[in-house]
């Protein structure tokens, strides 16, 4: 029972963070004088419910033909190479990120927010906060609580 109670903590913790980061981010785009609350909350929604639902496709994806290579055909084993392992890997780890900081510059754009170098940075600063922020956390806390308090 404990257990369960932790993956709730920390999903909560997950949303609890995806909010505040939202809430920081609109924040920051009105105090630098970008845009008015309303857009700014929109481009944010926006960007971050696409960048997480398209990232997480993508890891989702990913998973399942690790999962396959694994398996190989009918069950009996896979003989994909070392490298194929790799890539695969690598795909799900860079992609969400990068698709997240194309997708703010490309909304920027679409939103007539920011443009220039300007835009270019608040997307790639933006993306590592986030990601920081809101992928960090629940997994340390999951951690640690099943680790060292052994729930």
């Amino acid at each position: 029972m404990a257990g369960t109670i932790v993956e709730w903590v920390a999903f909560f913790l997950f949303i609890f963070l995806f909010i505040g980061s939202v809430i920081g981010e609109v924040q920051w785009l009105i105090r630098k004088g970008w845009t008015t609350s309303g857009r700014a909350v929109g481009f944010v929604l926006t960007t971050d419910l696409l960048g997480f639902f398209v990232g997480g496709l993508v890891v989702f994806v990913a998973f399942l033909v690790m999962f396959m290579m694994v398996m190989g055909p009918a069950g009996r084993g896979g003989t994909a190479p070392e490298a194929a392992y790799w890539i695969v890997s690598l795909v799900a780890l860079i992609f969400p990120s990068l698709f997240l900081v194309i997708s703010k510059r490309l909304f920027l754009l679409v939103f007539k927010i920011g443009s220039g170098k300007s835009a270019w940075v608040y997307s790639l600063v933006s993306t590592l906060l986030i990601l920081m922020v809101v992928l960090i956390p629940p997994p340390l806390m999951l951690y640690f609580v099943v680790t060292i308090w052994k729930l």
